[in-house]
């Protein structure tokens, strides 16, 4: 059995957040080009300890740098959409849960 390393689990949990950033695409830059677009974000989300509401401020800090959206602009679905991966992302950086 491979022990992961703390260094392994860093990268592993880069590539999982950017794909969901990715996947989210508030940018919505070409497909290819998403994971790159995004890496920096995973990397940080990745290594900071953020609660979950942090975790969700953060986005929502970065929808609105990007694309100048407020929380209140979004829609019932897209509100849903950023707190369903406000979790996936709380899920794979969580420490102590």
């Amino acid at each position: 059995m491979t022990t992961l390393t703390r260094e392994d689990l860093s990268l592993s949990h880069i590539r999982e957040i950017n794909q969901l950033l990715a996947r989210w695409n508030p940018l919505e830059v070409p497909n290819g080009i998403a994971p790159s677009e995004y890496l920096t974000y995973a990397e940080h989300l990745a290594n900071a300890t953020y609660t979950v509401f942090q975790t969700e401020d953060y986005l929502f800090h970065l929808l609105e740098e990007w694309t100048g959206l407020t929380k209140t602009d979004l829609n019932d679905e897209q509100r849903q959409e950023l707190t369903a991966l406000v979790h996936q992302i709380h899920r794979i950086t969580c420490k102590t849960c």
